[in-house]
């Protein structure tokens, strides 16, 4: 299960079915927000702070009012359980990831189907929009990374070189680098213009989600979180 972090207030998800909103310094749950019909495996907090985003295994994204507690919106499409979601930087709109094998962009305004893309061959763990917000990175049980245009759903650039299935990925502040964690054990860091990556770190354990924090010339620095 996933938590994200906004402003000393942390929301999380469980297998009982709800997400929960904790309040960082004193640890006291501030709210419960209970809907799903089945585990609830990834929360995302708008870039305004004012709504969350679920996933869960009930196949539907949900979102919720955080000052009132209550669910604004079901999105249904996925046709199975739902792995990531992801506001983009405009919070405007949500990308998420399936075991469906397929990644959805909706409008948050209109709950409406922005995109549907089906590029990737098994389960879509996670999803990134890019700093610009123009381009979302996705990773997957098969191994690859794709890079799509967050406009038309097309798939741009597909960033391979892990030998395992791939389940975290982040994209650097500048946008021109993406970081990547497998099953394989490695840690790759992949300039997005030329799909290669500039560097493997080996890892004893799997990185379930990283992030690239700051900028270190020559490289970016690497932060598990």
């Amino acid at each position: 299960m996933e938590s994200h972090i906004h402003l000393g207030r942390i929301a999380s998800g469980s297998a009982d079915k709800t997400v929960r909103i904790w309040d960082v310094e004193t640890g006291d749950c501030c709210r419960v927000l209970a809907g799903h019909g089945d585990d609830v495996n990834t929360v995302s907090y708008s870039p305004q702070g004012d709504v969350i985003a679920s996933g869960s295994d009930d196949k539907t994204v949900r979102i919720w009012d955080v000052e009132i507690g209550a669910c604004r919106q079901i999105l249904p499409g996925h046709s199975s359980r739902v792995w990531c979601v992801m506001f983009s930087p405009r919070g405007d709109h949500i990308a998420c990831g399936s075991e469906d094998n397929t990644v959805r962009m909706w409008d948050v305004g209109s709950g409406g189907t922005r995109q549907f893309a089906s590029i990737h061959s098994s389960a879509v763990y996670s999803v990134k929009y890019s700093p610009r917000g123009d381009q979302i990175a996705s990773c997957s049980q098969d191994g690859s990374i794709r890079l799509m245009d967050a406009e038309t759903g097309v798939c741009r650039r597909v960033l391979d070189g892990h030998g395992s299935r791939v389940k975290s990925i982040a994209y650097s502040p500048s946008g021109n680098l993406v970081a990547s964690g497998s099953d394989d054990r490695t840690v790759r860091l992949w300039d997005v213009e030329s799909v290669k990556y500039s560097l493997a770190i080996p890892a004893g354990f799997l990185w379930s989600r990283i992030r690239l924090k700051g900028i270190k010339s020559p490289l970016e620095t690497l932060e598990e979180y």
